[in-house]
């Protein structure tokens, strides 16, 4: 099984570089991939990614065309089995988050995309522990979700019109139309970095 890291970014620089460090200790396996696509970023952002992250693949937009351009265009060109698509400012929490994708989809050949749990703050949770269970769900959040690309193939692209927001529950209306399920995985835990005060 091949997974596909994929993460669009626009000037937010260090933000980004708190995610790849994350990310990096994963890429030391030859069948884990890091793309990452600065879209038209004027931070220093591509040129940080080439030279403190060479692991990672790096696609550049001069000027910007949208986060939807940026994640149509690494999922159509990911050879992978399954896609993580994670926000600039998103990161795991959970212990070894592959090998609980891996098992979970090998055990729910049904699900074509795994909505994980999404802890907002900036600072750890003082807890991972939940009540949540498992289940079937309509949508998801975009900034922690991994495809089977089996059924991302079988789909249309994100509309790149939506320019920012609703492109999750386009996508998963026409998931349903090919009878693919989305599964709510709670003990699948990313963190996202956001101060929701401000």
């Amino acid at each position: 099984m091949k997974f596909s890291i994929q993460i669009s970014t626009k000037n937010r620089k260090e933000d980004l570089r708190i995610t790849l460090n994350q990310i990096d200790a994963y890429l030391d396996n030859d069948t884990v991939e890091c793309l990452v696509f600065v879209d038209g970023s004027e931070d220093g952002t591509h040129e940080m990614v080439q030279e403190d992250f060479p692991k990672v693949t790096l696609f550049y937009n001069e000027i910007s065309k949208g986060y939807l351009y940026c994640r149509n265009q690494m999922l159509n060109q990911t050879t992978a089995d399954f896609a993580i698509s994670l926000d600039d400012d998103a990161n795991f929490i959970s212990e070894d988050p592959i090998q609980i994708i891996t098992n979970y989809f090998h055990d729910n050949p049904n699900c074509g995309l795994i909505a994980a749990r999404i802890f907002w703050g900036k600072e750890s949770p003082e807890s991972t522990k939940t009540s949540d269970i498992v289940q079937e769900v309509k949508s998801f959040v975009g900034c922690g979700h991994i495809w089977r690309m089996q059924a991302w193939r079988e789909i249309p692209n994100y509309p790149e019109w939506f320019e920012f927001y609703g492109e999750e529950n386009f996508a998963s209306l026409q998931l349903q139309k090919k009878k693919w399920e989305i599964h709510y995985v709670p003990e699948l835990l990313v963190q996202h970095r956001v101060n929701l005060k401000a």
